[in-house]
């Protein structure tokens, strides 16, 4: 029985040892890959380039992440690609705030609007560093240049769409993607700008996804439950299209008009069945691979242009591929 127990106690001890050794070598490994990430631009020849992303897995960050990727490649700079995993705009200016305290040669980040971003560029730019805003500009800061979509161009072109669609009568109600990012308001002002001019056009409500396909999906049912006689709904990020074809398709309300943002494979698909009838198509990829050239020259002490407006064009049934 002593013998037994002493068995017992022999294997115990031996399956301790085992899961701390395994233990051990998954805490080394991490510890190396930690200091590989870190080494990784410190020894590098090229400008270490930070790229802020506003959410790190969204399609449309991703892609331009892969213009700035392909753009670094070119013009020898090394590119880090970090920030929030869920759109955070607190966690989005602590990423800025890491990447001034790194001592990046050069940073990429969403412009936002109030003090603390206006802050942290400031910083930035006292350390010698300069920043570039992609997809949303901040102008009253001392950004070194905005490269991305004219916004209030691309709402503007949505209210002509509306304007075309209505034959100027009708109602309409608007999904924007947020009610608090710029480039958001901005296409809500070029919308409002245009059908503004049609007084048989009525905007009946407006809602905000939050950048969310979910809320979207609710606000527009609720939207089209309170107002009926609605015909137009339009929305203003990538995911408020889709959204809305099947708030349309639980109500029953085929008859819907939708326009939305954006080129994802799920709006492309409601284009080619004719759910969506037409989206405003953004150059994400350009976005990103542009902010790296104009960094290249500036880095060669060339001229660079404050403003780089990356192009727009509208998808439908008839262009779609």
């Amino acid at each position: 029985m002593t013998i037994k127990k002493w068995h017992v106690g022999l294997v115990i001890l031996l399956l301790i040892f085992i899961y701390l050794f395994i233990q051990l070598l998954f805490a080394s490994a991490k510890i190396q890959s930690s200091v590989k990430k870190t080494n990784q631009f410190e020894s590098a020849s090229g400008p270490h380039v930070i790229l802020i992303t506003q959410e790190l897995d969204n399609p449309y960050w991703k892609t331009i992440e892969q213009g700035a990727v392909d753009a670094a490649e070119k013009f020898n700079m090394n590119l880090e690609y970090i920030g929030p995993a869920h759109i955070n705009p607190n966690e989005q200016l602590d990423y800025f705030h890491k990447a001034i305290a790194a001592k990046a040669d050069a940073i990429m980040v969403q412009g936002t609007v109030g003090e603390e971003f206006a802050s942290l560029m400031d910083e930035a730019m006292a350390q010698g560093i300069p920043v570039i805003t992609v997809d949303t500009d901040a102008p009253g800061t001392r950004r070194l240049a905005y490269v991305g979509t004219d916004n209030f161009a691309s709402g503007e072109k949505l209210g002509e769409l509306v304007v075309k669609a209505l034959k100027g009568k009708g109602q309409v109600g608007v999904i924007i993607g947020s009610n608090t990012a710029e480039n958001h308001k901005l296409r809500l002002q070029g919308f409002l700008s245009i059908v503004q001019h049609y007084p048989d056009i009525k905007v009946v409500d407006i809602q905000s996804s939050s950048i969310s396909q979910i809320l979207a999906e609710q606000q527009a049912e609720k939207m089209l439950k309170k107002n009926p006689e609605i015909q137009v709904l339009i929305g203003t990020s990538a995911l408020d299209g889709v959204a809305i074809v099947q708030a349309a398709k639980t109500l029953k309300k085929d008859h819907i008009i939708v326009f939305g943002f954006d080129d994802l494979p799920e709006t492309i698909f409601a284009i080619k069945q004719g759910k969506i009838d037409a989206s405003i198509v953004q150059q994400p990829y350009r976005m990103g691979y542009d902010s790296i050239q104009m960094l290249d020259q500036f880095f060669k002490n060339q001229t660079v242009s404050t403003t780089r407006y990356t192009d727009i064009h509208i998808l439908n049934r008839g262009n779609v591929k």
